[in-house]
Parts: C-alpha cells; structure tokens; sequence
C-alpha cells in the first residue's frame, strides 16, 4: 500500500484550505500520524468578524418614471444605499437628501436641478436648492445644479447651490453648479455660495470630496468651507460672475483650477 503523506498541523490549515474568503467555515479532513482519519473544522476570518446575513439588494429608481415623477419623491421612497438615476431634463424643485444614497444624472450638461420660484428654508434657516444633512454620505455625480434665486436679501436669498452640513458627507464628481446667485443680482451676505460646507459652531458638520466639476457664476463665493468642515477639492474649474454690483462696486472675474489635494 503507498504510505500516506503526513501534513503538519501548523500547515494543514492554509495548505489544505487555501484563501477563500471572508467568514467562510471549511470542513477538512487529515491523516495523523498514527493514520487515523480525523475532521477538522476551522473558521477563517479576514478583516472582522463573519459577515451577518444580507439585507435586501440596493434599489435602483429611475426619475422622472410613474412612481418617481421627481427627484425628491425618489429620495424619500428610497432606502439608505439605493441609487437614483435621473434622466435627461430640467428638475425645477429643490431637494432635501437625509440618507445615504447614490445619484446620477445624464451629464452635467443636460440634467439639471433648477431653483424653484420661492425656496423653503432649510435645517441652517436659509435656502439652497440641495440640502445634505442628517448625517447622511450622498454621491451625487453626472448631474447639473442651477440658479439662481428669484428673492432679495431681505426674503428668500439663495444661499448655496449645494448646502452639506449636520454631519453629513457630499462626494460630488463630473457636475456642474452654477448660477447661484439671487436675481437681480446682489451681494447677500453668506449667500450666493456655489458649494457650502460646514457650520461653524458645529464640530463634525460636513464634509465633502468635490473633483472633475465646474463651480461658475456664483454670487460670493465658489466653494465655501466654514471652519468646522472639512473638504478634498481637486481638478475643478471655479470661475465667479463677469460682474457683480457690491455697494456700489465692482469685481472681477476669476477663474482657477483648484490643485490636487
């Protein structure tokens, strides 16, 4: 009879069972040396613990459809992970997003979400057209956002374009904002901001990671991180208005391509 080859208990393990994965329970058998047959059972565990079952699968809705006729009635019937996919056009609403979810557009150039005559205030007291908040981590990529606003200083200013704050986390790709100033133009102060991030009583109140995108005609500022937010801002075009009257004055135009970061 051929003799059978003894494996070592320190390498029967990995030899025997190979890397197969995470959580995955292997029943092996050996030859000792005596040559009785034994079962060994093992667990392998990479990175943590084994996985718990799995939820249901990520959802995909598809705006404007008969259930979604807008962006925000997707948001609201979607659960945290499900992704959004919007379809060429103009989406004049403004949109609320407290979950964590992945929104796509068409291209920046032909879907785009537009300011509403009269904005609602949002969680800071003031109006932007998309509000990240409540902790929520939102990708939004391939997607325009449009001004401006139709209010004054005094009632309804736009405050932002895209407003990330209550801890919340925007990754913002291959987009474009713009217009968000308020009409007729006016320098309002903290608004007419193209991306605002953060609080700055707030520790903790946004973040965000803003490449490939284009910030351009905005009131005050591009891209606005108060002191307790924090932001990756890389290979963007942020380009302010032509011309903007502030008391009795005049700016010029900037442009810049923000560096890698």
């Amino acid at each position: 009879m051929r003799p059978r080859r003894h494996v070592p208990h320190h390498f029967s393990l990995l030899a025997l069972m190979g890397f197969s994965g995470r959580g995955v329970t292997h029943r092996l058998t050996h030859t000792s040396r005596t040559g009785r047959l034994g079962v060994l059972v093992a667990l392998i565990v990479v990175g943590g613990s084994a996985p718990a079952a799995a939820g249901a699968a990520p959802t995909l809705r598809v705006v404007p459809s008969q259930a979604y006729p807008s962006i925000q009635s997707a948001v609201q019937a979607s659960q945290p992970g499900d992704t959004i996919k919007v379809l060429p056009g103009v989406y004049r609403e403004q949109r609320s997003v407290d979950k964590s979810l992945t929104i796509t557009g068409s291209g920046a150039g032909v879907t785009t979400i537009a300011a509403p005559r009269t904005l609602v205030s949002g969680e800071d007291g003031k109006g932007s057209i998309v509000e990240i908040r409540n902790g929520a981590s939102v990708a939004m990529s391939r997607i325009g956002v449009s001004g401006p606003g139709a209010g004054t200083c005094e009632d309804d200013p736009l405050e932002a374009g895209i407003r990330v704050l209550g801890g919340a986390h925007l990754d913002l790709s291959f987009a474009r904002v713009t217009h968000i100033r308020n009409s007729p133009t006016v320098a309002c102060f903290h608004s007419g901001v193209g991306i605002l991030v953060g609080i700055i009583t707030d520790p903790g109140s946004g973040t965000a990671m803003i490449r490939d995108s284009e910030i351009s005609d905005y009131g005050t500022k591009g891209i606005l991180i108060l002191s307790e937010g924090s932001a990756t801002i890389s290979h963007n075009i942020v380009a302010g208005s032509a011309q903007m009257p502030a008391d009795g004055s005049t700016r010029c135009s900037r442009r810049a391509r923000s560096p890698t970061t």
